[in-house]
């Protein structure tokens, strides 16, 4: 997985480009640890995800539970077909504060 950084003050957005499996979930928490404290807000760019498992949502749920852990704000936008109907599937739509765009996002999570 391809994972580009942007940092915007406090707000941090991860774009991620390819399969969000175990190895791709894995990209991403590393990406996480390696934040500093001055980034509050983590949003996932999902638009460019082209499969999801059952081990990505692992991860997915794993980085939303080390961003509560450190009192960060957890986000994910731009979520293409698959990924919404995963999400649904699994009920985690509940859970997890979901965006159309990267945009809305930022305008609500500032």
């Amino acid at each position: 997985m391809n994972i580009t950084e942007e940092r915007d003050g406090q707000l941090s957005v991860f774009k991620c480009e390819g399969e969000f499996n175990l190895s791709g979930g894995a990209a991403v928490a590393e990406k996480l640890a390696a934040l500093g404290e001055e980034s509050k807000i983590l949003i996932l760019d999902l638009s460019g995800v082209s499969f999801m498992d059952s081990s990505g949502i692992g991860q997915l749920v794993s980085i939303f539970k080390k961003c509560s852990l450190e009192d960060r704000g957890f986000a994910l936008a731009g979520l293409t077909t698959n990924v919404t109907q995963l999400l649904s599937i699994t009920k985690l739509d509940r859970v997890f504060k979901i965006f159309a765009s990267i945009s809305e996002a930022k305008s609500q999570l500032k």
